[in-house]
């Protein structure tokens, strides 16, 4: 008789199976249920090694999967970065009394760093500004990030990304400034990188984020995650994790973000499609565009306050399309983020060409963006031009929007 390693009863335990069925005990062995339905049953599988865990009438469910989250982000803003979410901070003002006793505590040079403000739910109801921070910190780098394509730096953190008055605009990026001609602090787009390049994390910083967001996943019921866009050195870093043990949540790894056909390239030539049960490399990332906020989406109509204003596209429809065809020949699931309805047509298209130019079975590519007018824009454009999106086997992940911290599940295991 073999037994278990794992027994838990006296639930109830929500199997999600298809005949919906709620039992009372189930049995793990090496990962994998052995036994599921009443206490009589199960307790065969119980020996003296196994771990029998008593729900005295706790609800289990199946581990939750989270289709598309920034899991190492995660895990640095919980381990490192001051939050200063709305509603914690309400204010500009707020902001800055929040983030102070992390710089008073922290040695002069060092980082200081927030996350996520919104504009549009702060009381001065805008941006803030390089001389905000400045004011609190006038010797240490200081970048608060936006919740999406956004952020801004101090002038002591400009000067580290050397920024300054001559500093041309970047390629899909805008460094706002003022006037006469001196940046704001304010950064759009792919701007942002000019100054997050210059943080550095150390592989042990990042191991350390791994394992607070694993933590905080867990909490929340996700047993495993697809990490939407990790180049070389975060790959490495999951990796080490999972070679230590540490690794607890399973991680699905989509490389990127890819910007044109040589670092896809790169890509198929340094990973393939696999991995074992806890960390497994499955796709591609893409950007064709940004955000709604930064106003770098792309939309055949512009913004209603800049209607000249398109948005950018980060990729040109042939390079995608090349892109998508590459990935898609050597397996892998491709993922796209496309926000506008001009990105979402770019997106649509490059994946038509790959599966009409090398027909694969369920290629299951990834179109990302916001799930019910993504599906609006797709039918209507599908009406309007005889494409057949429904053949392609898409799959449209849904993004989690966070308010407030996250909360414990109560009355679960």
């Amino acid at each position: 008789m073999s037994y278990a390693d794992l027994v838990i009863r006296n639930g109830p335990i929500l199997t999600m199976d298809p005949q919906g069925r709620i039992v009372d005990a189930v049995a793990v062995k090496d990962g994998v249920f052995v036994a599921v339905g009443s206490k009589p049953e199960v307790k065969r599988f119980i020996g003296p090694t196994t771990d029998v865990v008593e729900l005295d009438g706790r609800t289990v469910t199946p581990g939750l999967v989270n289709t598309h989250d920034h899991f190492l982000q995660h895990g640095i803003s919980s381990a490192f970065i001051t939050n200063i979410r709305y509603p914690v901070a309400k204010s500009i003002k707020d902001i800055k009394e929040i983030l102070l006793p992390r710089i008073t505590s922290s040695s002069k040079g060092q980082w200081v760093l927030g996350h996520a403000w919104d504009e549009t739910l702060l009381e001065e109801q805008r941006f803030p500004t390089r001389y905000d921070l400045d004011s609190i910190s006038p010797d240490n780098p200081v970048y608060i990030k936006r919740v999406f394509q956004m952020g801004v730096a101090n002038s002591k953190a400009l000067e580290i990304a050397g920024i300054t008055k001559d500093t041309p605009d970047p390629l899909h990026g805008v460094i706002e400034k003022d006037d006469n001609g001196e940046p704001t602090g304010l950064l759009r787009g792919r701007a942002t990188l000019l100054v997050t390049d210059a943080i550095k994390w150390s592989l042990e910083d990042k191991l350390k984020a791994i394992n607070q967001a694993s933590r905080d996943y867990h909490a929340v019921g996700f047993t495993t995650v697809i990490e939407p866009g990790l180049m070389a050195e975060a790959i490495e870093a999951f990796r080490e994790s999972h070679r230590r043990g540490d690794l607890s949540l399973r991680t699905l790894i989509q490389v990127g973000f890819l910007q044109d056909m040589e670092q896809t390239r790169w890509a198929v030539q340094n990973y393939s499609v696999g991995g074992d049960d806890k960390l497994r490399i499955i796709g591609l990332k893409m950007a064709v565009d940004g955000g709604v906020g930064p106003r770098t989406a792309l939309f055949y109509d512009g913004y209603r306050n800049r209607p000249e204003h398109k948005g950018n596209q980060m990729i040109s429809d042939d390079d995608l399309k090349e892109m998508v065809h590459l990935g898609h020949v050597n397996g892998f699931q491709v993922a796209i983020h496309a926000i506008g309805d001009w990105a979402i047509d770019v997106s649509m298209n490059a994946y038509e060409y790959a599966q009409k130019k090398s027909p694969r079975p369920e290629p299951r590519h990834q179109e990302l963006a916001a799930l019910k007018k993504k599906i609006e824009v797709i039918d209507k454009r599908d009406e309007e031009t005889g494409r057949n999106s429904g053949s392609l086997s898409l799959t449209l992940p849904t993004k989690q929007r966070r308010a407030s911290p996250l909360k414990v599940y109560e009355n679960a295991v």
